[in-house]
């Protein structure tokens, strides 16, 4: 009888598998014409919940992970002490928004001389940013949206999970042990909910954003600078808007035009309900790399009444 509880209980999970990409497939609203990327990240949920499971079993606390992303960030020390003014204003920002934060952490950024866009969060509160991110976005609620997704890969446990065995076997003096083990989890198992912890870092990103004065159309904003940004890794290619279940599951990150899209029906959703309340956008506030805290320019403030493109 054991075998057939066995059987039952593999094919409820494969038919529960199915219904739900078939449910993801015909009721995500998406500008492509067809992809795998709704249904992997609700598939990657329990892989996700299984690893957050076994991270709180294993010995790993908010100090050691402090005390890890300490050693990184005397790696990129020229970067997070400079006196750079873009260096110093995005800075300004994350400490601003880190006070929104749970964790006991210095939130901190160093702005890598790379023109590409992008940025990374590691252990313990570092940021990487480019300074080709900060010249691609527009305004300064758009780079904050960024900091603050980046912000929740942190809050949420994810770069923590990419280094845990190491920092373990770092206890034990074996860091090299730990790190095979984590290179080999990582190769074998991240594609499985990357894109769910992307996912949920876009969605703390938003929340941030709506705790603050900043609009939120510049969660979508942001991403259609990037978008827009030729010759970058996130340059659309139009064979990605037809599903492809191979590519879709290796690509680490939903792509950008659903993630654009979902966060353009929730700004609009947002401003729906909140008619004629002001939000603020600060494109000369990141051209002139002083942030809204040290100076509010009136024209910045956007309402519901204006133009879509307007409100980012």
């Amino acid at each position: 009888m054991k075998w057939l509880k066995w059987t039952a209980g593999g094919v409820s999970l494969l038919l529960g598998g199915a219904l739900i990409v078939l449910l993801s497939l015909r009721k995500t609203p998406t500008p492509l014409r067809s992809t795998w990327a709704p249904a992997l990240e609700l598939l990657g949920e329990p892989a996700k919940s299984a690893g957050a499971a076994i991270g709180r079993i294993l010995p790993i606390d908010d100090k050691d992970e402090k005390e890890y992303g300490d050693l990184l960030s005397a790696e990129y020390a020229m970067y997070t002490n400079s006196a750079d003014g873009s260096s110093i204003y995005v800075n300004s920002l994350i400490a601003g928004i880190s006070r929104l934060a749970s964790k006991p952490f210095r939130y901190r950024v160093a702005l890598i001389p790379d023109g590409i866009p992008n940025a990374f969060a590691l252990p313990g509160g570092l940021i990487l940013v480019t300074r080709g991110l900060v010249e691609t976005l527009e305004t300064e609620a758009q780079l904050v949206s960024v900091l603050a997704h980046e912000m929740g890969h942190i809050e949420c446990g994810h770069c923590i999970k990419l280094v845990r065995n190491e920092v373990l076997a770092r206890k034990l003096d074996i860091p090299e042990a730990g790190r095979f083990v984590d290179f080999l989890n990582n190769l074998f198992f991240r594609h499985s909910y990357s894109k769910t912890e992307e996912a949920e870092a876009d969605a703390f990103a938003y929340r941030i954003i709506l705790r603050t004065s900043y609009s939120p159309s510049s969660v979508a904003g942001a991403f259609d600078r990037l978008l827009l940004c030729e010759g970058s890794w996130t340059e659309h290619d139009p064979k990605d808007e037809e599903a492809d279940i191979l590519r879709d599951y290796i690509m680490s990150h939903p792509p950008l035009l659903l993630r654009k899209a979902r966060y353009e029906a929730e700004a609009k959703r947002w401003w729906a309900r909140h008619p004629g309340q002001r939000r603020y956008c600060g494109h000369k506030n990141l051209s002139e790399r002083v942030p809204m805290s040290a100076r509010i320019w009136d024209e910045e403030w956007v309402t519901s009444a204006q133009p879509r493109s307007q409100l980012r």
